[in-house]
């Protein structure tokens, strides 16, 4: 008996059924092309189960064509990763790092089969206290597997995204120095790590970015000193000033190694630094401050300068940031600003009360007079 108009239609090829229907043409979902599919089956049911699948998708705007469904998570991200090494991924190696460890879990899965419960569950495996990772570590695993997931659809290419769970993170930290605790760390430093920190100090400059500062950065003629590439993806440009300015003496002088200058401005024999982390912990420990990170300078630098009635947007300047973002998230806030706001909001106590005085006082008064009239006139 034929089928209906509309309805597709099943055929054989050899010992195997086959469907054909028409849906939305994946590349352009206004138009319609027509689908052959192969059942890999003998039994005709198959086919038919198969041609009402794809008819209800298509009816109820959940297809998305035979040639996606069979996309894996690997495949996807091994896409993701060419798109983002050809835009310059920042740190390239991490980056192969997360996406190798979202590859074990879902790299054999077809992307259409992931649902939101096997996210959440994976991520409730892999997350602390269950698993060995950090929330900041597996949120930013999924924001990868989700930007994988949509690259296609931004090619044109409709592939179903599940709704991703939501990890919250409180992990901003609120890490300060004091100038007498720098001052103690640094002084337990040698060369070059104590002028590291010096540097890290004066200009709020990541640790990477530091380490690979070479002299074809810095115009000492100018004095200023120009950052090419950032975390930002900006240049900056820093002054050469005060206390800074004697630093960079320091290591122009040190440049010398043997019979050769070195090019980089922080540099042991002529070879670059490739870590600090352990000097600068044993550092703080001797200065009796053990858990302070090198990154809490930055913090710190944008505090100080807060508090020196430096404009939020030369501070972000500075320190290579795009947004306030960072004031509202260490919660740095000027404490000259504070101070006003407290003694405002104390006048406007004081200011309260002697307005609730003076109407008392109001109320007072014409009441007694309302009294007086009463007995004159009894009277």
């Amino acid at each position: 008996m034929p089928r209906a108009r509309g309805t597709g239609r099943i055929f054989r090829r050899g010992q195997v059924f086959w469907v054909a229907y028409y849906g939305p043409d994946p590349r352009h979902p206004s138009r319609r092309k027509r689908f052959f599919e192969s059942t890999r089956s003998t039994d005709r049911r198959d086919a038919e189960r198969r041609l009402r699948q794809r008819l209800h998708e298509i009816h109820g705007d959940q297809f998305v064509g035979p040639q996606q469904e069979r996309v894996t998570v690997a495949e996807l991200l091994k896409q993701y990763q060419t798109h983002r090494e050809l835009n310059g991924v920042k740190s390239p190696d991490k980056f192969r790092s997360h996406l190798k460890r979202v590859e074990e879990f879902f790299g054999a899965t077809r992307a259409c089969d992931i649902t939101t419960p096997d996210l959440e569950a994976w991520a409730g495996a892999k997350m602390r206290p269950q698993g060995p990772y950090a929330k900041a570590t597996v949120k930013q695993w999924l924001a990868l597997l989700r930007a994988a997931m949509r690259l296609p659809m931004k090619r044109g290419f409709p592939l179903r995204v599940p709704a991703f769970p939501t990890i919250e993170v409180k992990n901003a930290r609120n890490g300060f120095l004091e100038p007498e605790e720098f001052q103690a760390i640094v002084a337990a430093l040698e060369q070059p790590w104590a002028d590291i920190g010096r540097f890290a100090y004066e200009t709020m400059w990541r640790l990477s970015e530091i380490l690979s500062l070479t002299w074809d950065m810095v115009d000492r003629r100018n004095g200023i000193i120009t950052l090419p590439d950032s975390k930002s993806g900006e240049p900056r440009v820093i002054p050469i000033v005060g206390e800074l300015a004697e630093m960079l003496e320091r290591r122009w002088a040190a440049r010398v190694v043997g019979t050769r200058l070195s090019p980089l401005v922080f540099h042991k024999r002529g070879r670059r630094i490739q870590s600090f982390r352990k000097r600068w912990g044993n550092a703080c420990g001797v200065a009796g401050l053990k858990g302070v990170l090198f990154h809490d300078l930055r913090r710190t630098g944008a505090r100080d300068s807060r508090n020196a009635c430096v404009a939020e947007g030369v501070i972000m300047k500075r320190a290579g940031w795009k947004t306030r973002h960072v004031f509202e998230r260490y919660n740095i806030v000027s404490l000259d600003d504070q101070r006003q706001a407290a003694l405002q909001t104390q006048e406007y106590r004081t200011a309260q009360l002697v307005k609730v005085a003076d109407i008392t006082k109001i109320g007072d008064s014409r009441w007694g007079d309302r009294r007086q009239l009463k007995e004159e006139e009894a009277v």
